[in-house]
Parts: C-alpha cells; sequence; structure tokens
C-alpha cells in the first residue's frame, strides 16, 4: 500500500468519525426531547384533576394521585401493585361478569381508536359506585397501551334522582291544583246541577200523580194519553241520567294515565249540559256549530272536559251583565295542520290588549276579589299542553275569543258513543 492510499484512507476514516459524531449527537438530541416529551405527558397525568391511569394488558403502567384518592387507595404504589380486577365487582350493571366485559371494552377501544362507556368500579374500602370510562389507545415509551380517564357519576346520579323526586313533586301539585280547580268549578256547578235535577224530578212526579189518577179511573180512550205521559217520564229520566253521567266523568280519574280516544262533539255536549240551567236561567244564549263532525280526539275525557267547563264558567262570567248575552261554540278542522280547534266567543266587552301576555299565567285574574283563584286558565293551559296542544286568546277577534287546538285522534271501531250532530241553539 502506497502513502498516497494510506492518507486516503485516514481521511475516509476521519470522515466516517465525524458522521458518527453527528449521528450520536443527533440521537441524544432526539433521545433528550423524547425524554422531555414523556417528562411533559406525566407531569400532566399527575397534574390532572380527573382519574387518568395507564393500562398495559392486565397491569398498570402508572396512575396520578387523583386516581389514588378516587379510589381511597393509600399510596400510588399501592395502588400500582393492584391487580386490575381488583377495581370492579364481579358483575356490571347490565349483568356480565366485569372481567369478560373488560376485555370486550378495551377491544372496542383498540380497534375504534377510542371508547366511552359506564362502569362499576370498586373502591379499596369495598364502596361501589358509578364512573364514565373513556379509553384511549397511545403510544408511550415504545408501546401501544391504553390511557383511561375516569370521570365519577356519583354527584349526578344523585342529582338525576333528586330531579326525578323534584319532578314527581311538581306533578303531584299540579294535580293536586286540578283537584282544587276541579272542585270550585263543581261547587260553582251545583246551583245549576241543583235545577238540572229538580225540573226533571218535578215533571216525573207530576206525570206519576196524574197517571194514578188516571189509573184510578181508568176510562176508556185515556190510553194515548197515558202512553205520552209514560214516553215524557222516559225522556226526563233519561235526562237526569245525562247529567248524573256527566258528574261521574268529570269527577273521576283525572291522569294522563286513563287515554281514550274522544268524539269532539260528545265531549263538547257531555260539558254543555252542566251549563244549561245556569244560561238559562240568566237569559243568555248558546249556540253550538259543529264543523268537524266524526272528528275525534286521544286524550283524558275528564280533564279536557275541565278545560272546556272552565272557558265556558268564564264566558257565562263575562256576559251575565251584559246585553246581548250569548256565547258560541264553534268546531272545525284547521286543514293547515290538520288539528282540532274548539272556539269559544262571548258577547262580553274583551280583554284589555295590555293583559293578553298576563291572562295565562299562574294567579292573574281579572274578576272581582273573591270571585277568582286565577289559576283556571293556567291549569287549562298545562292540560292542554300535556295532550299535545294549546290553548290561547285569539287577539284578531272583535269579541273574546279563546281557542283549544288539539292533534286529531282516530274513531274507535267498537262501542262509539252517540252525540248529537250539527248546529244547537239553547236560550
Amino acid at each position: 500500500m502506497t502513502d498516497v492510499d494510506l492518507v486516503k484512507e485516514n481521511i475516509q476514516l476521519k470522515l466516517q468519525i465525524e458522521n458518527l459524531s453527528q449521528d450520536l449527537i443527533k440521537l441524544k438530541e432526539i433521545q433528550k426531547e423524547l425524554d422531555e416529551s414523556n417528562q411533559r405527558f406525566d407531569d400532566v397525568i399527575h397534574s390532572a384533576l380527573d382519574a387518568i391511569l395507564l393500562i398495559d394488558g392486565d397491569k398498570f403502567v402508572d396512575a396520578n394521585n387523583a386516581t389514588v384518592k378516587m379510589l381511597k387507595y393509600p399510596s400510588r404504589e399501592d395502588f400500582l401493585m393492584s391487580h386490575p380486577s381488583k377495581l370492579s365487582p364481579p358483575l356490571q350493571m347490565d349483568g356480565k361478569p366485569s372481567y369478560e366485559k373488560a376485555e370486550e371494552m378495551m377491544k372496542m377501544a383498540y380497534q375504534n381508536g377510542f371508547h366511552r362507556f359506564e362502569w362499576i368500579h370498586r373502591k379499596a374500602d369495598g364502596e361501589d359506585f358509578p364512573v364514565e370510562v373513556s379509553l384511549t389507545p397511545i403510544l408511550y415509551r415504545g408501546r401501544t397501551i391504553l390511557h383511561c380517564l375516569w370521570r365519577d357519576l356519583t354527584n349526578a346520579r344523585k342529582i338525576e334522582v333528586e330531579n326525578q323526586k323534584m319532578q314527581h313533586e311538581i306533578r303531584q301539585k299540579e294535580l293536586s291544583l286540578i283537584h282544587a280547580s276541579k272542585m270550585a268549578t263543581l261547587g260553582e256547578m251545583a246551583g245549576g246541577v241543583a235545577h238540572e235535577i229538580n225540573n226533571p224530578l218535578t215533571i216525573i212526579i207530576g206525570y206519576l200523580k196524574i197517571l194514578k189518577l188516571e189509573l184510578s179511573k181508568m176510562m176508556f180512550g185515556q190510553k194515548d194519553r197515558i202512553l205520552s205521559m209514560i214516553t215524557d217520564i222516559d225522556k226526563t229520566a233519561k235526562r237526569i241520567g245525562e247529567i248524573t253521567q256527566g258528574l261521574y266523568l268529570f269527577s273521576r280519574d283525572a291522569t294522563l294515565d286513563n287515554l281514550n280516544q274522544i268524539p269532539v262533539n260528545h265531549l263538547i255536549h257531555t260539558t254543555v249540559s252542566f251549563c244549561l240551567e245556569k244560561f238559562k236561567n240568566n237569559n243568555i244564549s248558546l249556540r253550538i256549530e259543529d264543523n268537524s263532525v266524526d272528528a275525534y280526539i286521544y286524550g283524558n275525557e275528564t280533564l279536557l272536559g275541565q278545560v272546556l267547563l272552565n272557558l265556558l264558567n268564564n264566558a257565562y262570567d263575562a256576559v251575565k251583565v251584559q246585553n246581548p248575552k250569548w256565547i258560541d261554540i264553534t268546531t272545525m278542522i284547521n286543514t293547515q295542520n290538520s288539528r282540532i280547534e274548539i272556539r269559544i266567543r262571548d258577547s262580553g266587552q274583551g280583554i284589555p290588549v295590555e293583559n293578553h301576555h298576563k291572562i295565562m299565567q299562574p294567579f292573574f285574574t281579572t274578576k272581582e276579589v273573591g270571585t277568582g283563584t286565577g289559576l283556571g286558565l293556567s291549569i287549562s293551559l298545562g292540560i292542554v299542553r300535556e295532550h299535545g296542544g294549546d290553548l290561547f286568546l285569539e287577539t284578531d277577534s272583535c269579541h273574546t275569543c279563546f281557542v283549544i287546538s288539539l292533534p286529531q285522534g282516530r274513531p274507535k271501531t267498537k262501542n262509539k258513543v252517540q252525540a248529537d250532530d250539527g248546529v244547537g241553539i239553547i236560550g
């Protein structure tokens, strides 16, 4: 080998050594950055307020202090020495073994890149508690492991229970208000119902006395007159039956658990029967115009009858000192939204514009002190909305006009309740 060759070889060796040195420097820098990155990751984990732990297979790699505190372990070291199976009861909420379900959840996390679910964990003292678990596969120190984030749901479950309890209490209070309103309405109806029943009974008793006299004489040719009296007695007795049946319907179960298909005209005529005598005695003309023949609504007949009766009583109070005195009930099917609309319009002076936005508020009333609670319309609105409908004041009407808007129901196939149709005028 010549001197020239030796020089060339030395130069190449020096270049290789220099390149190797540069590579070593770069590797050290990369390692330093990796160590710093790992340290930052560890700092984030251990400073987090949420419980965070790292799982590699069936062992814990790391966990922060929030995890140790949540599970009530004496120290982080004690926790890391425990087996994951100790952190769960034997069975989960769905009855599946915790071990099998844990394997299933981790598999889904690896397959999808993320998985969130609810889990029952067990603390070191044996207490079970609900947790929302989020699993995310990550690359940590050269291995793919699971980053696990826990959120304790204990307080959230307590709040849910409290909310359910409050909702139940609110519903019970609403039912109490509905019952109180019903009792007040029954009190208002008592006088009219007494007249409604007393008048037919007077007719029945009178005809019976005449029949006794006629039967004692039993003169030839009196048969037709007796049959006519019996027919009138039959009609009058049926009238009393309608009144008592209406009272029964009004006083029975008033919850949304008792729902039926109700013919609209049956609801109106049954409810109106409570008011007829009161309207007649005060010379109030009542007109019923039914443009929704054979239409049905689905709901509780007692509650919806209470809404209609409340509006009729309000109309009565508004017109009883007016001249002229009339109340119109009109039903129709709104072709735009296919809903049943029942309008109650009266000849009263109307509701002042400044009160339009207040009339549905609880305890607001325009009646004199002692004559109204201000709960009728607000309770009625709640009942109608629970039936998927609405109750509102028609502000463009020249008279006071309230509208009940309800979804259409389906006709019954059996035992259809018969009711009068078309237009009726009373008074």
